[in-house]
C-alpha cells in the first residue's frame, strides 16, 4: 500500500503568533520560553479563523526516503468547539477535517475516509495552538529549543525559536519546534517524533480572519466534507 501522509495528521500541524520583547534601559532581553508561549496563546485567543498555505517535508529512517506535502489549511474559533481543515494538493489529494470532537481523513489515492476522536487522532494538540483557549503549559513542557535544530535551519535565523514537549505519554510526538516572527506569525514548524522521524512545515500567505463576514452556516458547511460515492469509510 502506498504510503500516505496519515501518521503525520497525528503531528501536523500547529502554528501560533507571539511577540515579546522587555527592555532594561537601552538594553533588549530575550523574554523566557513560557512567557513567549503565553503571548502566543492570547494572541490566538483573540483570532477567531485563520488560513495559511503550507509546505511539507518529512524525512527519518522509519519514513524512508524524503516526502513532500503541500496544500492549505483553515481553523476556526466559532461556536463551542475549534474547527480545522487541511486540504492536500501533493502528494495526492487528500482532506482533514475536525470539528473538535471528531476528525475524518479522506485519502483519494487509497480511496477510504477514516474517521476517529480527536483524541485517538491526537488533533487536540493542533486545537491547543490555534484555539488559545488553554495555556500551553498544560499540555506542553515549554524550554528553549535545541542546539541542533538550530544548527540545521539557520535559514531563518531572526525567527524566535521554543521547544514543547507534550505531557501526555500517548502522544508519538517527543518535541516540536516553533519559529515565530516579530509580527507573532509561526512562519515554521519542526515535529520530531519518538522514531526520529523529522516533520517541517512552512507556513506562508497567513490571512487573519478570514471567515468575519460569514455566517455559521457558511462557516459550518467549509468544515464538513463528503467524499465520492464508493469510498470506504473506516470508523476508530
Amino acid at each position: 500500500m502506498k504510503s500516505s501522509f496519515l501518521p503525520l495528521i497525528t503531528m501536523l500541524a500547529l502554528l501560533v503568533l507571539v511577540y515579546a520583547t522587555t527592555c532594561w534601559g537601552d538594553e533588549k532581553i530575550s523574554p523566557e520560553p513560557e512567557q513567549i508561549a503565553e503571548q502566543l496563546r492570547q494572541r490566538y485567543a483573540g483570532i477567531e479563523s485563520l488560513s495559511f498555505d503550507f509546505v511539507q517535508q518529512t524525512s527519518g529512517e522509519m519514513a524512508g526516503r524524503s516526502k513532500r506535502g503541500a496544500g492549505r489549511a483553515l481553523f476556526s474559533s466559532h461556536g463551542a468547539q475549534p474547527r480545522m481543515r487541511w486540504d492536500y494538493d501533493e502528494p495526492d489529494y487528500q482532506v482533514i477535517i475536525s470539528d473538535g470532537t471528531t476528525v475524518s481523513m479522506y485519502f483519494a489515492q487509497l480511496n477510504q475516509q477514516i474517521i476517529a476522536p480527536v483524541e485517538q487522532a491526537q488533533t487536540d494538540l493542533l486545537f491547543s495552538f490555534f484555539s488559545g483557549r488553554t495555556p500551553l503549559a498544560e499540555s506542553f513542557l515549554i524550554t528553549d529549543a535545541d542546539d541542533a535544530v538550530l544548527s540545521r535551519l539557520v535559514s531563518l535565523p531572526s525567527l524566535r525559536v521554543i521547544r514543547l514537549q507534550p505531557l501526555d505519554p500517548r502522544t508519538n510526538i517527543s518535541a516540536v519546534h516553533l519559529f515565530i516572527t516579530d509580527e507573532y506569525l509561526i512562519e515554521r514548524l519542526v515535529i520530531t517524533d519518538f522514531f526520529d522521524t523529522v516533520t517541517i512545515i512552512d507556513i506562508q500567505g497567513v490571512l487573519i480572519d478570514p471567515l468575519a463576514s460569514e455566517d455559521e452556516g457558511a462557516i459550518a458547511a467549509l468544515f464538513t466534507f463528503s467524499p465520492p460515492e464508493g469510498t470506504e469509510i473506516i470508523y476508530q
